[in-house]
């Protein structure tokens, strides 16, 4: 109930109008900051002259009171007044239409000044935005001008010009010192701290270090060069010149490469500590710079490694003598092909000479192996090859480090003779290395030998050509083994060409080395020259075969390799893989009406479990070291094609506790007359995606 004294309606709503009135004058006046400041009991605003209380800013509905400007009130008006006595607050939990009927409610207004603070706050986002990705384009500018000094630097430096590579590595320096100088700008600085903004420019700033750590990459680069007073050509000219590997010049070289490689492992940690950025354009540039510095990071170690071996393994310090092995792929072996020749090759302060290559069959007899001389696993899988009692069998398996050793022991029982590794190479390394040495011409058979006709002529045409003519066959090929290693060994060979051959021979495992010097084996490993399975780790699948019929009919032998891969729920992989094998010979080809009978064999990661196979034949488990491996005879009729599968599990083979995970499985290939084709397929579990492959054929 109202008392007496208790305003009336119409004086109720004549006071709401009057500080209605107030907040609109208040709220068309801009702020220090265009944003609500509450008021404070000082700043309350009296609404008359009566004993009414002052209003609380906080009790107008959302709003804020703030005090009009000074004139709305005399001076002379504010010095008579005297100070109020402490107001008490009146709290509304409702807006002010007590008492007032129901047509005559006034809704709560929101005062405009919120409305512009919001406003102003989008703009201010915005514009951050847009000063987010001008920033990034005039970083990502700076770094492009970077990238292309040091693509100028890197063209003068295999060139031999080593001012013009300075100049250009010098530049680069100065422009990533120019970009870094972004970073420190207060914008920059104010935006590396905002969230949602911050990936960005911490993003660019990576890239930015990478850039300057990569100029003194360069700049050390020059100054290996420089000690090792390298021609025109790249790291290859400079090691290799006359035929004479220049151990000198590779003592020169090491701490350059030492202190190149540590500036271009801090560019790869730099740009692995960047956060994924928000701007597409910064994204690919990120990932593409990452690519290229991890190349180089890996390209520069393994010339350190080279560095460091080379003395020992070309006789610095004392002579070194190997055992060269030729292998026909066209009857095919798990470590390549069948051996066919053999010479010494003997390493002298860095010179290299080859002695008479003559055919296996010229070699001793071979004094039998006993099981204590090679592993137990290689005597069970492959005792029954006669690999422990044949030349032509002793690498049936793929493991070239384990072969190597089983072959310069029988090699030193039969002929009394000690040698310190082997090197072994086939007729694909001869097609590659002719990039090197140019056409190789012999007696016997009017053809020159060039990169492209190399490994038919000698896996194929010179079984037509001669016949039966064996020794006239063995002359031509001896010969020209001899010849390619001739030029190789002399100043006519084409150096800037050497170390791509070289390179891509032993990716395909066509060339292999193994020494018997522990710290030399360590490096052959760390260059990927071994031919061995462990280094791969631990996740590796191979497809290899023996030939059963003695002959070279794997010429004519083609495979696919198709692998399916299920990522399971639980992170587990179900894997198949089926070998598809065609055999493209006409029946007039051998006497078995032109028949391909293998032993194949599918080795496996090292944690496989469950596996099993389907084939027309049972198969046998076996383990190559600590991979399990399941093996069956297969017969391919001439012109037909035969198929042979294996399903496994793999257990973990995928983390995805953090939403996301890496599956890393590698495919060593057989060095085969005829390359493999391989299809992988891969199905993630649900809900996940796979991104973009990474690795060399994907």
């Amino acid at each position: 109930m109202a008392s007496d004294s208790d305003p009336t309606p119409d004086e109720r709503r004549e006071r709401l109008d009057r500080m209605l009135r107030e907040l609109e004058s208040i709220s068309a006046e801009p702020g220090p900051y265009d944003s609500p400041q509450p008021a404070t009991e000082e700043e309350a605003i009296r609404l008359d002259q009566s004993d009414e209380p002052y209003v609380n800013a906080e009790d107008v509905w959302g709003g804020a009171v703030h005090r009009p400007e000074e004139d709305a009130f005399p001076p002379s008006r504010r010095a008579a007044a005297p100070p109020p006595p402490p107001p008490p607050t009146i709290v509304l939990d409702e807006p002010p239409h007590i008492g007032l009927e129901e047509d005559q409610r006034v809704e709560p207004v929101t005062p405009r000044r919120k409305r512009r603070f919001w406003r102003y706050l989008i703009l201010a986002t915005v514009a951050l935005l847009i000063l987010d990705a001008v920033w990034i384009a005039v970083g990502l500018r700076s770094i492009g001008g970077v990238d292309n000094r040091l693509e100028e630097g890197r063209a003068a430096l295999e060139a031999g010009d080593y001012q013009a590579a300075s100049r250009a590595f010098s530049s680069a320096l100065e422009e990533s010192g120019s970009a870094a100088g972004l970073t420190r700008h207060p914008a920059f600085l104010v935006a590396e701290n905002l969230p949602g903004l911050s990936s960005d420019p911490r993003a660019l700033a990576a890239m930015i270090g990478a850039a300057e750590a990569g100029s003194r990459a360069g700049l050390d680069a020059v100054g290996a060069f420089r000690a090792m007073e390298a021609p025109s050509g790249g790291i290859a000219a400079a090691l290799y010149k006359g035929g004479t590997v220049r151990l000198g010049a590779a003592l020169k070289g090491r701490s350059y490469i030492a202190l190149l490689e540590n500036h271009l492992l801090e560019a790869r940690a730099a740009l692995g500590s960047a956060p994924q950025p928000r701007l597409d354009a910064l994204r690919g540039a990120l990932a593409e710079a990452t690519t290229k510095v991890g190349d180089a990071s890996q390209t520069v170690r393994k010339v350190r490694i080279l560095l460091g071996a080379l003395p020992s393994l070309f006789g610095a310090e004392t002579d070194r003598s190997y055992l060269l092995i030729f292998q026909s792929p066209s009857e095919s072996r798990g470590g390549g092909g069948v051996i066919d020749y053999y010479g010494i090759l003997r390493a002298r302060d860095g010179d290299l000479s080859l002695s008479e290559v003559r055919p296996a069959d010229d070699l001793p007899p071979p004094v039998a192996l006993s099981p204590a001389d090679t592993p137990g696993w290689f005597v069970s899988q492959y005792a029954g090859l006669g690999a422990l009692e044949n030349w032509g069998q002793i690498n049936s398996s793929p493991s070239f480090p384990v072969v190597s050793r089983a072959l310069l022991t029988m090699y030193e029982n039969s002929t009394g003779s000690s040698l310190d590794g082997v090197l072994a190479m086939d007729p694909l390394a001869v097609q590659l290395l002719t990039s090197s040495t140019g056409p190789i011409h012999q007696r016997g058979f009017n053809i020159a030998l060039t990169e492209d006709n190399s490994g038919r002529v000698l896996m194929r045409d010179v079984f037509v050509h001669f016949n039966n003519r064996k020794e006239q066959k063995d002359a031509y090929v001896s010969g020209v083994i001899e010849q390619l290693w001739e030029i190789l060994t002399s100043p006519a060979a084409r150096v800037r060409n050497l170390a791509s051959s070289l390179s891509e021979g032993v990716s395909s495992r066509h060339i292999k080395m193994f020494s018997t010097i522990p710290r030399d084996q360590r490096a052959i490993v760390s260059l990927g020259l071994a031919g061995d399975l462990e280094s791969e780790g631990p996740n590796v699948q191979m497809v290899f075969h023996n030939n059963l019929n003695e002959d070279e009919i794997d010429y004519f032998l083609h495979r696919k390799v198709n692998t399916t891969v299920t990522i399971l729920p639980g992170g587990d992989a179900e894997v198949s893989t089926t070998a598809i094998l065609r055999n493209r010979v006409s029946r007039r080809a051998n006497g078995n009406g032109g028949q391909n009978h293998m032993r194949l064999s599918f080795l496996l990661p090292e944690g496989a479990r469950r596996a099993s196979s389907t084939g027309d034949v049972a198969s046998e488990v076996g383990r190559e070291g600590d991979f399990p491996v399941i093996t069956q005879d297969v017969i391919v009729p001439a012109g037909q094609t035969a198929r042979a599968s294996v399903t496994y599990l793999l257990p973990d083979a995928v983390d995805t506790s953090a939403g996301a995970g890496e599956l890393s499985l590698t495919f060593v290939p057989q060095a085969s007359a005829i390359p493999d084709d391989l299809e992988l397929l891969v199905t993630p579990p649900s809900g996940f995606e796979i991104e973009e492959p990474v690795g060399e054929g994907l």
